[in-house]
């Protein structure tokens, strides 16, 4: 059987992550209790958690995409078992998600400072006129059109990094009509409830990652989103479910038309300005300015007069000025007992969302998967995710490493230990293939062998290749 030399350090490559590198994490976050958990079975007669593990290695070699890196990985066998897997709308990745995310929660570095969700959504384009729910999005930081869903996501920040809880690839209202975007899953299906609730309103699905995450008892005490979350809809949804539990909303808002009520009467936010005073306050080591009121949110939903509005609570307008910037702008906080400075802090975390989507995006393959399937694309990113909480986990304890260093560290490990087991099984091959030679030229002793090994390996490598007896793996 003829020595692949690029096969064979696969083949160690692919066995070093799943019997050594990966085993202790895999073991921390219960990976196989949690799939089943999750009704996330065998494939083909594949197991799971052999698959995610080959999922794992084309990730850590940089595919374009999984199935790119099974054909560098000589793996394409397992092609049709990992597309079963993603593509099974009955398994719950979502659930999945969650699960892992709470091992994480469990496992974490202790620290005491506030834990917190933050809400916020990146694009996810797609092409091609074979996806699924393909639909039309504006980008407001690029003022384009683009194609694809709109992935809004839910993270747990803990003080010190955000993972992945939870998101859902929005399904737009303006959809491409040449493409085959009329996909539908079977009634009772996990898949079928994502795509259900991908097609609502971003309000409508921040809300309800946020009843899941309760309902999962994770630990926080606020959540952040940006000033595109800040809807009557959403802040009654704030004040109804989370303010009683002491669980505070920090926010931007716009600055817009809208009215809220101050000492009888019903301002926007230009006369809220004036009536915060003339003089503002100011944080020494960044020269940032802020001053703040606290009035009534109102619901502005219906079709009443401001004056009918209905009040919803109690809200913190802060009113921040940077350095050389010359409009300002409104953070929103419903615990009104923070100071200004507090409220800008703990705002500023939302930061976090921001580097965990660069992250996921330059080392996790955000936009690696080139499949047009939703139901492909949904796994696809959730596997992706799982392997960015247990790196996050890594990082708990090494905290002086950015991700990338985190990444760089498993990956020389891992190749480490690749290229050791591989020069092992490349001795033992020439090794064997020696003595089957020496055999072959009539050399029965290990003495005669020992006193004439270089003239032996000389002739033996120096032949032309069609002449050497191939030696069988053993």
């Amino acid at each position: 059987m003829k020595f692949n030399c690029l096969e064979e350090l696969n083949k160690v490559k692919i066995k070093q992550i799943s019997n050594a590198t990966l085993e202790k994490l895999f073991n921390t976050f219960r990976i196989q209790s949690r799939l089943t958990r999750s009704g996330i079975k065998k494939e083909r007669g594949h197991s799971i958690i052999s698959l995610i593990y080959i999922m794992f290695t084309v990730l850590m070699e940089g595919e374009r995409s999984i199935f790119a890196g099974l054909k560098k990985l000589f793996s394409k066998s397992l092609r049709t078992p990992i597309f079963d897997m993603l593509d099974n709308p009955n398994y719950d990745w979502k659930g999945f998600l969650y699960r892992i995310a709470k091992e994480f929660e469990k496992n974490q570095k202790d620290n005491d400072k506030a834990k917190m969700l933050i809400i916020d959504d990146t694009k996810k384009e797609k092409t091609g006129k074979k996806v699924d729910f393909l639909s039309w999005f504006y980008d407001h930081l690029d003022n384009t059109y683009y194609r694809g869903f709109q992935n809004v996501m839910c993270s747990y920040f803990n003080g010190f990094q955000s993972i992945p809880l939870s998101f859902h690839l929005k399904i737009g209202n303006y959809r491409r009509i040449d493409s085959d975007n009329k996909k539908e899953y079977e009634s009772g299906s996990a898949m079928q409830s994502t795509a259900k609730y991908a097609k609502k309103k971003k309000s409508q699905i921040v809300t309800q990652m946020i009843k899941q995450v309760m309902k999962r008892r994770f630990d926080f005490s606020y959540v952040l989103w940006d000033s595109w979350y800040t809807y009557s809809e959403s802040i009654k949804f704030v004040f109804n479910r989370l303010v009683d539990k002491d669980i505070h909303l920090i926010s931007m808002v716009k600055r817009d038309s809208r009215y809220y009520h101050y000492k009888g009467r019903y301002l926007k936010e230009h006369q809220l300005f004036k009536e915060a005073g003339r003089n503002w306050d100011k944080e020494e080591d960044s020269g940032i300015k802020y001053k703040s009121i606290i009035v009534d949110y109102l619901d502005s939903s219906g079709d009443e007069d401001k004056e009918n509005y209905p009040k919803l609570g109690k809200v913190k307008l802060v009113f921040v000025k940077y350095p050389n910037v010359d409009s300002y702008r409104i953070l929103l906080s419903s615990d009104t007992e923070l100071s200004s400075l507090e409220i800008l802090e703990k705002y500023l975390y939302r930061w976090s969302i921001e580097s965990m989507f660069k992250n996921l995006k330059q080392y996790f393959g955000y936009d690696q998967n080139m499949t047009g399937k939703y139901a492909v694309q949904v796994a696809d990113l959730t596997v992706r995710c799982v392997f960015y909480t247990m790196m996050a986990y890594l990082r708990e304890y090494n905290r002086e490493k950015s991700m990338r260093g985190i990444l760089f560290d498993f990956y020389r490990e891992l190749y480490e230990n690749t290229l050791e087991e591989f020069l092992d099984k490349f001795f033992i091959r020439r090794i064997k293939e020696l003595l089957e030679y020496a055999l072959s030229e009539g050399i029965k002793k290990v003495s005669d062998l020992k006193d004439n090994l270089y003239e032996i390996y000389e002739s033996l490598f120096s032949r032309p290749v069609e002449k050497i007896s191939p030696v069988q793996n053993r």
